[in-house]
């Protein structure tokens, strides 16, 4: 899914769309009562371990188990995501002094607090195997959370991790094979559109007053930021490490499997082209990453 009208509303505009587009974790989904992992919860295209020989060499019922486990990272590393999302606005909102973007940013608050209250759920309920998200992740976040410029923090929060949750989250709508999940993330990129909007619109006005130096130094952090998280593949190893498998040789099948199946990199890569834009910061450097991922 990739959002190519930013930059059309304003902050009253978009605050009014998102009063309307409110939803309810317990009432606008229909939960199961228990959910079945005998089956895979998303398609063999999205299996990273297959190819692996040791994976391969499992019986059928242990390969759904391994399928399951990597679902159980994914979701674990959303949830890290929205919970810093649900951090930064909250933060940002504080400092923003215009009434009229503290409105929206209050809107997104309730957002992201809405995405963590079901990514938590989920995990607890359907999926039961939280993890660690990837050290990557987790010290960008953490280091996001504690830095002192607002500008860095909207950049963190409106481009890279909203960019690469509306990548992951496309992925695993089109991948996954569990009807709830589906439905939740229909509502959720919704809300993920509205707040890019908002942080391209708002980070536009900022970008102007930088010199042509400047800018470009703010296009290559955020492209070398999103780079080194898409690329963060080592927190699966720890399934692995659950079946007594080799982590270097793991290792090695999963950075192969990457490159031979660069989705997420290609939908990463596309969503934030389209949002450095309307930004107003040169892509071009994003343009030849693209066509080297």
């Amino acid at each position: 899914m990739i959002i190519t009208d930013v930059g059309s509303r304003s902050g009253t505009d978009l605050y009014e769309l998102a009063k309307r587009k409110i939803w309810n974790v317990d009432s606008s989904l229909q939960w199961p009562d228990s959910c079945s992992q005998d089956q895979y919860p998303f398609a063999p295209s999205a299996n990273l371990f297959i190819g692996f020989p040791p994976h391969d060499a499992l019986p059928s019922c242990e390969k759904v188990k391994v399928a399951w486990q990597q679902h159980g990272v994914e979701i674990s590393t959303l949830l890290c995501g929205e919970t810093a999302a649900l951090i930064l606005a909250a933060q940002i909102l504080v400092e923003i002094p215009n009434i009229r973007d503290r409105l929206f940013l209050g809107s997104q608050v309730f957002d992201e607090a809405r995405h963590v209250e079901f990514f938590d759920r989920y995990l607890k309920e359907t999926v039961r195997q939280p993890y660690e998200p990837g050290a990557a992740f987790s010290s960008f976040t953490e280091e996001l959370i504690s830095c002192k410029s607002i500008e860095t923090r909207l950049m963190g929060c409106q481009l890279i991790i909203e960019s690469l949750a509306l990548a992951k989250l496309a992925q695993l709508k089109r991948d996954s094979q569990v009807p709830l999940l589906v439905s939740a993330i229909t509502l959720i990129l919704k809300d993920e559109a509205r707040h890019v909007r908002f942080g391209v619109n708002y980070l536009h006005d900022v970008f102007d007053q930088l010199t042509p130096h400047e800018r470009r130094r703010k296009t290559h952090y955020v492209i070398a930021t999103l780079y080194r998280l898409v690329e963060d593949i080592r927190s699966y190893l720890v399934i692995g490490e659950r079946y007594g498998w080799d982590n270097k040789a793991l290792l090695n099948h999963l950075r192969r499997k990457r490159l031979s199946s660069p989705g997420l990199m290609h939908e990463a890569v596309r969503q934030l082209t389209v949002n450095l834009r309307a930004a107003g910061l040169d892509d071009t450097a994003l343009k030849t990453l693209f066509r080297s991922a």
